[in-house]
Protein backbone atom coordinates (compact mmCIF):
# COMPACT_ATOMS: atom_id res chain seq x y z
CA UNK A 1 0.00 0.00 0.00
CA UNK A 2 2.76 2.70 0.36
CA UNK A 3 3.98 2.29 -3.00
CA UNK A 4 0.34 3.44 -4.26
CA UNK A 5 -0.20 5.38 -1.59
CA UNK A 6 3.10 7.40 -2.31
CA UNK A 7 1.79 7.22 -6.21
CA UNK A 8 -1.86 9.35 -5.20
CA UNK A 9 0.47 11.98 -2.76
CA UNK A 10 2.32 12.83 -6.16
CA UNK A 11 -0.63 13.63 -8.06
CA UNK A 12 -3.04 15.66 -5.72
CA UNK A 13 -3.93 18.55 -7.10
CA UNK A 14 -5.79 19.86 -4.12
CA UNK A 15 -5.46 19.09 -0.82
CA UNK A 16 -7.82 17.39 1.77
CA UNK A 17 -8.61 18.72 4.87
CA UNK A 18 -7.98 17.02 8.69
CA UNK A 19 -9.45 13.55 9.23
CA UNK A 20 -12.43 14.53 11.71
CA UNK A 21 -13.82 10.90 12.75
CA UNK A 22 -16.94 9.57 11.68
CA UNK A 23 -19.39 6.62 11.83
CA UNK A 24 -20.32 7.22 8.10
CA UNK A 25 -19.72 3.83 6.17
CA UNK A 26 -18.23 2.28 9.03
CA UNK A 27 -19.94 -0.75 8.43
CA UNK A 28 -19.05 -1.40 5.19
CA UNK A 29 -15.74 0.35 4.38
CA UNK A 30 -12.49 -1.98 4.56
CA UNK A 31 -9.07 -1.06 6.31
CA UNK A 32 -7.22 -0.09 3.53
CA UNK A 33 -10.24 2.57 2.27
CA UNK A 34 -10.20 4.30 5.94
CA UNK A 35 -6.63 4.01 5.69
CA UNK A 36 -6.65 6.47 2.64
CA UNK A 37 -9.29 8.68 3.77
CA UNK A 38 -7.44 9.61 6.83
CA UNK A 39 -4.76 10.37 4.85
CA UNK A 40 -6.14 12.17 2.10
CA UNK A 41 -9.74 13.03 3.07
CA UNK A 42 -11.31 15.15 0.34
CA UNK A 43 -8.60 15.66 -1.96
CA UNK A 44 -8.48 15.43 -5.77
CA UNK A 45 -6.17 14.46 -7.85
CA UNK A 46 -4.65 13.83 -11.31
CA UNK A 47 -5.31 17.73 -12.29
CA UNK A 48 -8.49 17.69 -10.30
CA UNK A 49 -10.14 15.25 -12.58
CA UNK A 50 -10.66 12.54 -9.33
CA UNK A 51 -12.18 13.57 -6.34
CA UNK A 52 -12.73 11.82 -3.21
CA UNK A 53 -15.31 13.07 -1.06
CA UNK A 54 -14.98 14.42 2.39
CA UNK A 55 -15.63 12.63 5.54
CA UNK A 56 -16.36 13.77 8.87
CA UNK A 57 -17.95 17.56 7.78
CA UNK A 58 -21.16 18.13 6.81
CA UNK A 59 -20.97 21.93 5.13
CA UNK A 60 -20.33 21.30 1.82
CA UNK A 61 -22.78 19.82 -0.56
CA UNK A 62 -20.62 18.80 -3.43
CA UNK A 63 -17.60 18.10 -1.15
CA UNK A 64 -19.08 16.08 1.77
CA UNK A 65 -19.55 12.46 1.97
CA UNK A 66 -22.74 12.33 4.02
CA UNK A 67 -24.75 15.03 1.93
CA UNK A 68 -23.67 13.93 -1.58
CA UNK A 69 -24.83 10.51 -0.58
CA UNK A 70 -28.09 11.43 0.33
CA UNK A 71 -27.88 14.02 -2.73
CA UNK A 72 -27.34 10.83 -4.84
CA UNK A 73 -29.98 8.86 -3.62
CA UNK A 74 -32.50 11.24 -4.14
CA UNK A 75 -31.70 11.40 -8.16
CA UNK A 76 -31.44 7.82 -8.57
CA UNK A 77 -33.35 6.12 -5.50
CA UNK A 78 -33.56 1.92 -6.42
CA UNK A 79 -29.97 2.10 -8.91
CA UNK A 80 -28.07 3.16 -5.97
CA UNK A 81 -29.66 1.61 -2.39
CA UNK A 82 -26.46 -1.11 -1.82
CA UNK A 83 -24.20 1.22 -2.38
CA UNK A 84 -22.25 3.95 -0.53
CA UNK A 85 -20.00 6.55 -2.61
CA UNK A 86 -16.33 8.13 -2.14
CA UNK A 87 -15.17 9.18 -5.21
CA UNK A 88 -15.39 10.69 -8.93
CA UNK A 89 -14.29 11.38 -12.00
CA UNK A 90 -14.25 14.03 -14.07
CA UNK A 91 -17.38 13.57 -15.73
CA UNK A 92 -19.16 12.96 -11.55
CA UNK A 93 -19.62 8.98 -12.63
CA UNK A 94 -19.42 7.75 -9.37
CA UNK A 95 -16.59 5.29 -7.61
CA UNK A 96 -18.54 3.01 -4.73
CA UNK A 97 -18.57 0.64 -2.32
CA UNK A 98 -21.28 -2.15 -2.37
CA UNK A 99 -22.35 -3.90 0.60
CA UNK A 100 -20.43 -7.30 -0.96
CA UNK A 101 -17.20 -5.48 -0.31
CA UNK A 102 -17.30 -4.56 -4.53
CA UNK A 103 -15.96 -1.60 -5.42
CA UNK A 104 -17.96 -0.28 -8.44
CA UNK A 105 -18.14 2.82 -10.79
CA UNK A 106 -21.86 3.70 -11.14
CA UNK A 107 -22.07 5.74 -14.62
CA UNK A 108 -24.76 8.65 -14.29
CA UNK A 109 -25.96 8.58 -17.52
CA UNK A 110 -27.15 5.00 -17.87
CA UNK A 111 -27.39 3.73 -14.20
CA UNK A 112 -25.37 0.79 -14.63
CA UNK A 113 -22.36 -0.66 -12.94
CA UNK A 114 -19.18 -1.62 -13.24
CA UNK A 115 -17.28 -3.93 -11.11
CA UNK A 116 -13.60 -3.03 -10.65
CA UNK A 117 -11.99 -5.02 -7.94
CA UNK A 118 -12.93 -6.43 -4.42
CA UNK A 119 -11.15 -4.30 -2.01
CA UNK A 120 -10.45 -0.64 -2.19
CA UNK A 121 -6.51 -1.23 -2.55
CA UNK A 122 -7.13 -3.30 -5.47
CA UNK A 123 -9.20 -0.19 -6.75
CA UNK A 124 -6.11 2.40 -6.05
CA UNK A 125 -4.28 -0.33 -8.51
CA UNK A 126 -7.21 -0.13 -11.08
CA UNK A 127 -7.04 3.76 -10.75
CA UNK A 128 -2.61 3.26 -11.44
CA UNK A 129 -3.36 0.74 -14.21
CA UNK A 130 -5.66 3.03 -16.69
CA UNK A 131 -5.40 5.95 -15.40
CA UNK A 132 -7.69 7.81 -18.00
CA UNK A 133 -10.41 5.68 -18.07
CA UNK A 134 -11.14 5.81 -14.99
CA UNK A 135 -10.22 9.49 -14.09
CA UNK A 136 -10.53 11.01 -17.56
CA UNK A 137 -7.60 13.40 -16.38
CA UNK A 138 -7.04 14.14 -20.24
CA UNK A 139 -10.19 16.86 -20.17
CA UNK A 140 -8.60 18.46 -17.64
CA UNK A 141 -6.60 20.45 -19.85
CA UNK A 142 -6.10 23.99 -18.92
CA UNK A 143 -6.44 26.40 -15.72
CA UNK A 144 -10.10 27.48 -16.11
CA UNK A 145 -10.95 24.02 -16.21
CA UNK A 146 -8.75 23.45 -13.20
CA UNK A 147 -9.85 25.95 -10.91
CA UNK A 148 -13.84 24.97 -11.86
CA UNK A 149 -13.32 21.35 -10.90
CA UNK A 150 -12.59 22.05 -7.24
CA UNK A 151 -15.38 24.19 -6.94
CA UNK A 152 -18.62 21.34 -7.11
CA UNK A 153 -18.71 21.29 -11.30
CA UNK A 154 -17.83 18.27 -13.68
CA UNK A 155 -18.09 17.94 -17.29
CA UNK A 156 -21.48 17.41 -18.93
CA UNK A 157 -21.69 15.66 -21.92
CA UNK A 158 -23.54 18.26 -25.08
CA UNK A 159 -25.42 14.92 -26.39
CA UNK A 160 -24.66 12.02 -24.26
CA UNK A 161 -22.31 9.47 -24.64
CA UNK A 162 -24.85 6.56 -23.91
CA UNK A 163 -26.68 8.02 -27.02
CA UNK A 164 -23.35 8.10 -29.46
CA UNK A 165 -21.81 10.86 -28.10
CA UNK A 166 -18.20 11.47 -28.67
CA UNK A 167 -15.60 11.61 -26.20
CA UNK A 168 -14.37 15.11 -27.13
CA UNK A 169 -13.83 18.36 -25.25
CA UNK A 170 -16.14 20.08 -28.34
CA UNK A 171 -19.17 17.39 -27.06
CA UNK A 172 -17.83 19.18 -23.18
CA UNK A 173 -19.42 21.45 -21.02
CA UNK A 174 -18.51 22.14 -17.14
CA UNK A 175 -21.50 21.97 -15.03
CA UNK A 176 -22.64 22.48 -11.37
CA UNK A 177 -22.69 18.77 -9.95
CA UNK A 178 -26.11 19.43 -9.17
CA UNK A 179 -27.32 20.35 -13.11
CA UNK A 180 -25.24 17.05 -13.92
CA UNK A 181 -26.98 14.51 -11.49
CA UNK A 182 -30.57 16.49 -12.75
CA UNK A 183 -29.58 15.66 -16.47
CA UNK A 184 -28.37 12.34 -16.08
CA UNK A 185 -30.47 10.65 -13.93
CA UNK A 186 -33.07 11.94 -16.27
CA UNK A 187 -31.58 10.37 -18.78
CA UNK A 188 -30.76 7.44 -16.73
CA UNK A 189 -34.64 6.49 -15.84
CA UNK A 190 -36.04 6.49 -19.36
CA UNK A 191 -33.38 4.18 -20.34
CA UNK A 192 -34.13 2.16 -17.55
CA UNK A 193 -37.85 2.49 -18.13
CA UNK A 194 -37.74 0.52 -21.58
CA UNK A 195 -37.38 -3.20 -22.24
CA UNK A 196 -34.38 -4.31 -24.08
CA UNK A 197 -34.36 -4.03 -28.04
CA UNK A 198 -36.75 -1.61 -27.78
CA UNK A 199 -37.12 1.81 -29.92
CA UNK A 200 -37.88 4.89 -28.28
CA UNK A 201 -37.29 8.51 -28.15
CA UNK A 202 -35.51 9.88 -24.99
CA UNK A 203 -36.45 13.12 -24.10
CA UNK A 204 -33.11 15.60 -23.31
CA UNK A 205 -33.62 19.07 -21.15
Amino acid sequence: MDNIFSFFAQNISTLGDPYRHSDWGSDILDKSSIDFIRTFNGAYFFDNSLHFFRVGYKSVIFHDAELINGMIRHYYSDFVYESIFFAEDIFGNLFGIETSGDIILFNIESAEKEIISNGFSNYLNAIFNELDYYTGNKFATDTEVLNQLNKGYRFCPKYPFVLGGEYDLKNLVLKPFEENYIFNSNLAKQIKEQPDGTNFKISIH
